[in-house]
């Protein structure tokens, strides 16, 4: 029987005899949910399905033997226990060194999530519950921005949606992989109504960042999601003829719009300022905080400075080097995961991180076809943003991101499936 594969009308007697497990991955989807609106949401969902998985028979370490074969969740706790290593020679204090550990808990996530989803009709469920919070979520933040009465007519400056207690940076981050989905209906879909669903959540996306959003950061996500799916999902001649498309529209957006040229010479101005003067520009900020961080890693470049120390770290620059970025402004990280991975696990911190990072990708083509491009999407949106963001030490985007890789790499088989064909990915049928 042919799996129905994000399909909306195959949930119909979900609230019927779940039983506790079932319990448990409801709240799991609640968790991700949650993490578009608040991080006390997501902590209270993950511990209820912990609780219910617990309590359903289902124990911690039953089938370990195949949950260590898992990309995901090797990586994830190989990281995790070299956090916890690193108390062996910290600089900081023992209460900072477990707190900066206590940041990335959200690792420990993917396992959970890994032996909740192991149901492919779960697994769809809870992409379909992502998808639909986004498009909420989306569509809210676009009204918000009309003029009055109906919004507020702040188009592209307020900081997060009244729905959500993030900021646009964090809301961008856990919206826009839709775009690949809707790209997947678009192109694999057979039916009108598929590929008209897909060519509206790609609108509406698009529309998001370019009205709702003002942070560059989001604007080279999109970007790299959109090469990524012309890259891999498309065949030589469209593949070819996408590529110029949207180099065409990235030059006539650069060359005409206005807001896009002022963020961009922003950028040009704060690298030059940095220099010269304590700027508090974001970027200025970025770049004052990617140079502190960069030398403290190179001061212990193999085991780093130890968990929850970055900020101590920083205020002996702060202190000793004229010119430097303020500590205020940092939120404790330097807006870089790559350089504060390495400025306090290492060397070999940073090496576990990126060999986690690259095996989930190559090992992404043992999911099944929908699963995999959902996957490949959030680890691109993931790499890129840790360029210029601390997205995994972040509450919001760490949390999406280890609760979605969890649920998407449930699905993980060990080897690619032996009959990837194309399906259809059914939006409603009555």
């Amino acid at each position: 029987m042919t799996e129905r594969v994000l399909s909306f009308s195959t949930s119909r007697n979900i609230a019927q005899n779940l039983g506790t497990l079932g319990w448990a991955r409801v709240f799991g989807i609640a968790a991700l949910v949650g993490t578009m609106l608040s991080l006390p949401l997501t902590n209270a969902f993950t511990a209820l399905a912990l609780l219910l998985w617990i309590c359903s028979g289902c124990k911690p370490g039953q089938t370990w033997r195949a949950d260590l074969k898992n990309p995901a969740v090797l990586g994830s706790l190989m990281l995790l226990g070299w956090m916890l290593m690193s108390l062996l020679w910290s600089h900081a204090s023992m209460p900072q060194t477990i707190a900066g550990i206590w940041k990335y808990r959200k690792l420990a996530y993917v396992l959970l999530m890994v032996c909740l989803f192991a149901d492919a009709k779960w697994r769809s469920a809870a992409i379909k519950a992502w998808l639909l919070a986004a498009i909420v979520l989306m569509l809210y933040a676009l009204i918000h921005i009309l003029p009055a009465p109906i919004g507020d007519g702040h188009m592209g400056v307020h900081p997060a949606l009244p729905l959500s207690t993030y900021s646009y940076i964090s809301l961008g981050f856990v919206l826009i992989p839709a775009l690949t989905v809707g790209l997947a209906w678009m192109v694999q879909g057979r039916a009108w109504a598929e590929k008209g669903w897909g060519a509206a959540v790609v609108l509406l996306t698009v529309a998001f960042v370019v009205l709702a959003q003002q942070g560059r950061t989001t604007y080279v996500t999109l970007t790299a999601l959109l090469v990524f799916f012309i890259l891999t999902q498309l065949k030589s001649t469209k593949k070819w003829l996408a590529m110029a498309v949207l180099l065409l529209a990235a030059i006539s957006v650069g060359m005409f719009s206005s807001t896009v040229q002022k963020r961009l010479s922003e950028v040009v101005v704060d690298s030059q300022t940095v220099i010269k003067t304590d700027t508090i520009a974001s970027s200025g900020l970025r770049i004052g905080f990617w140079r502190t961080t960069l030398n403290i890693a190179k001061s212990n470049p193999i085991l780093g400075t130890g968990m929850g120390t970055w900020a101590d770290e920083y205020r002996k620059f702060v202190v000793s080097t004229p010119n430097t970025p303020k500590i205020a402004a940092s939120g404790g990280n330097p807006h870089q995961e790559y350089l504060l991975m390495a400025s306090q696990l290492g060397l070999v911190g940073l090496v576990l991180f990126l060999i986690w990072l690259g095996r989930c990708f190559f090992s992404s083509r043992c999911l099944v076809k929908h699963e995999r491009i959902a996957a490949q999407s959030l680890l691109v949106a993931f790499t890129v943003g840790c360029f210029f963001n601390s997205t995994l030490f972040d509450s919001a985007t760490g949390h999406f991101f280890c609760i979605s890789l969890g649920i998407l790499f449930a699905g993980y088989q060990n080897q690619p499936p032996k009959k990837d064909v194309e399906k259809p990915l059914i939006i409603n049928h009555a």
